[in-house]
Parts: C-alpha cells; sequence; structure tokens
C-alpha cells in the first residue's frame, strides 16, 4: 500500500522541479527581467552587434555577438549551472541562441521576450557600453 502511495508522491515532486533546474528556456518579459536582475549569479549578455550596443545596453550586462566567429566558444566559458538571460534586439537571435545553449548544458536560462526594444518601451534603465 505504502507504494502506491508513494508513486504518485514521486512523479508528483519530478513536475514540479523548479524551471532553473529544468533545463529549459524561460521565456520572460522586461517586468520579469527587471526582478531577476537583483539576483547576484545571473549572468547576463547583450548578444547584439557593437553598434546595436553603442545605442545602448542592460546595466552589468556582457557583450557577446551572436553573429561573432567565436560566439559559441565565448557561451561556452560561463558557468552552465548559474542562470544566465539573455537578449537582443528583438527577441529572435536571442530565440535561435537560446536552442543552441540549452543543448551546450545551461540549465537556467532567460530570453527576453521583445529584446531590447522591449525593455527600452518598458522604461527600464539603460547604460552605454563605456559605462557598463
Amino acid at each position: 500500500m505504502k507504494r502506491i502511495f508513494l508513486l504518485p508522491l514521486l512523479i508528483f515532486t519530478m513536475c514540479t522541479a523548479p524551471a532553473e533546474q529544468s533545463n529549459e528556456i524561460n521565456l520572460i518579459d522586461a517586468g520579469e527581467l527587471n526582478q531577476i536582475l537583483t539576483d547576484t549569479e545571473l549572468q547576463l549578455v547583450d548578444i547584439r552587434t557593437e553598434d546595436e550596443t553603442s545605442a545602448g545596453m542592460l546595466e552589468h550586462a556582457i557583450n557577446i555577438d551572436y553573429y561573432s566567429p567565436d560566439f559559441l566558444e565565448r557561451m561556452n566559458a560561463l558557468e552552465k549551472n548559474k542562470p544566465l538571460a539573455i537578449y537582443c534586439a528583438s527577441g529572435m537571435r536571442s530565440a535561435q541562441a537560446s536552442k543552441e545553449l540549452i543543448t551546450m548544458g545551461f540549465v537556467s536560462l532567460y530570453d527576453l521576450q521583445g529584446g531590447y526594444s522591449a525593455w527600452e518601451q518598458a522604461g527600464f534603465k539603460t547604460v552605454r557600453p563605456d559605462e557598463n
């Protein structure tokens, strides 16, 4: 009888594991990203080109250009067990990059829906790359 009770409990526990350990892409909006930016473990990566970032970027973000030949190599150097948030200009490149990063073993991946444009539209703080 105890085994019958334990099996559903085990299945329930496995299905309700936190998203950050699920190797899934978590699409988040600007407000949600703004909230998780307080996480000191968060790695924040802007995957836009240098020209695009010259207009501004999120504070504390590092720039790793998606189109650079060493993109995957540089991303692979990041901590795979720490939360990672990425964004591009509108969300298209980050959607593609997210798929690649999940296969590389990143376990907690956030993709800013709408990209930098959505962040700006929401009125959140941006900085120039030289201020970062």
